[in-house]
């Protein structure tokens, strides 16, 4: 779990990964609410931390792009459907 807060004080976003694995899935949760959030650089609407939440749109940003990362999934993105993902172990 990796804090993510400024839509929510508490809210966290969730990195899957295999013990010794470089490769990791990150669920954004509501960090960003589809991956057009992070490409446009675009916050949540409603957060109770502007400032936060940019921070927390920035990392998800970075981690869309790091080479490691498999999938970088927003909880409400509407292009998302039902997949499974296959991590190496």
């Amino acid at each position: 779990m990796i804090w993510k807060p400024g839509h929510s004080s508490g809210l966290c976003a969730a990195k899957l990964q295999a013990p010794g694995r470089k490769e990791y899935v990150m669920l954004a949760s509501d960090g960003g609410y589809a991956a057009k959030s992070w490409i446009e650089n675009l916050t949540p609407g409603v957060v109770i931390d502007r400032k936060a939440a940019q921070r927390s749109l920035n990392y998800l940003a970075e981690v869309a792009k790091d080479q490691y990362c498999v999938e970088c999934i927003a909880n409400h993105d509407p292009a998302v459907q039902p997949h499974e993902i296959v991590l190496p172990y």
